[in-house]
C-alpha cells in the first residue's frame, strides 16, 4: 500500500511539474512582441501581425505605433498579406501623385535596364527617395480595393457619408471606398469621433496595423516578413 501511495504522490508531483512548465512556456509565448504598444488601442492587431511574421518593428523592441507610415511601406504590407493583389493592379493607385516612391513600390524602375534582379526580390524595403505619407482615406481606399469590398453606388455612398461633418473634404474617387470601409466597420476604430472622419489626416503605424490585419483575416496564407523602416 505504501509503495502505491508513493507512486500516486510521485505521479501527481510529475503532473504538476509538467503543468507548471506548460504554464511558464505559455506565458513566455504570450509576452507582447513590442514594448511600446500595450497601451495602444490597436495593440492586439499589432501583436497578431508580429506573431504571424508580417512585421518586425523598428529593431529595438519598439513598433512606434503613433509614428506616421509612408505609402511605400503600406503598399508592401498589402502585398505581404494579399500576395495575389499586386499594387499595380489597384486602380486606386492611379489617383496618387506621380513620385519616385510609386515606381519603387511597384517594383518598376524608370530605368529598368539599370535595375538588378536582386533588388526586385528584396523582402525588406529601404526607400531611396523621400517617402510620401499616406492619408487615412487613401489607406482605406487601397485596403478596400485590395479586399475586394463591393463598392457603393452614388446614392448609397452619399447616405453613408452624410452623418460625417467633414465628408466633403474626401476626394470623390475615395468616397465609394470609404463608404464600403464604413460598412465593413473599419472606420470607427481609426476615427473614434463618430461625427468626423479626419480622412485627410496622415495614417499612423498603429492604425495601419489595424487595417492590414483586417485585410489579413480575409486571407490567412502566410507569405513574407516586412521590415518597417
Amino acid at each position: 500500500m505504501g509503495s502505491r501511495v508513493t507512486f500516486i504522490q510521485s505521479s501527481i508531483t510529475t503532473l504538476l511539474t509538467v503543468l507548471a512548465l506548460q504554464l511558464t512556456i505559455g506565458l513566455a509565448q504570450a509576452s507582447p512582441p513590442f514594448k511600446d504598444t500595450q497601451d495602444h488601442w490597436a495593440h492586439q492587431h499589432i501583436d497578431q501581425l508580429a506573431n504571424a511574421g508580417f512585421i518586425n518593428g523598428t529593431g529595438d523592441g519598439e513598433f512606434k505605433p503613433y509614428d506616421f507610415i509612408n505609402q511605400e511601406t503600406f503598399l508592401i504590407l498589402i502585398q505581404a498579406v494579399r500576395p495575389e493583389v499586386h499594387p499595380h493592379k489597384l486602380s486606386t493607385l492611379s489617383h496618387f501623385p506621380s513620385h519616385p516612391w510609386k515606381a519603387e513600390a511597384l517594383h518598376i524602375d524608370p530605368q529598368a535596364s539599370k535595375q538588378s534582379s536582386s533588388h526586385k526580390k528584396e523582402k525588406s524595403f529601404q526607400p531611396k527617395h523621400q517617402p510620401r505619407k499616406i492619408t487615412r482615406a487613401e489607406a482605406l481606399a487601397l485596403t478596400a480595393e485590395a479586399a475586394g469590398l463591393p463598392l457603393k453606388n452614388r446614392h448609397q455612398t452619399r447616405s453613408i457619408l452624410q452623418p460625417f461633418t467633414d465628408h466633403a473634404s474626401i476626394p470623390a474617387w475615395q468616397k465609394p471606398y470609404v463608404a464600403s470601409a464604413i460598412q465593413q466597420q473599419w472606420v470607427h476604430p481609426i476615427f473614434p469621433n463618430k461625427a468626423v472622419l479626419h480622412g485627410q489626416h496622415y495614417l499612423r503605424r498603429g492604425e495601419a496595423a489595424f487595417l492590414i490585419n483586417q485585410l489579413r483575416t480575409l486571407d490567412r496564407e502566410r507569405t513574407q516578413t516586412v521590415n518597417i523602416p
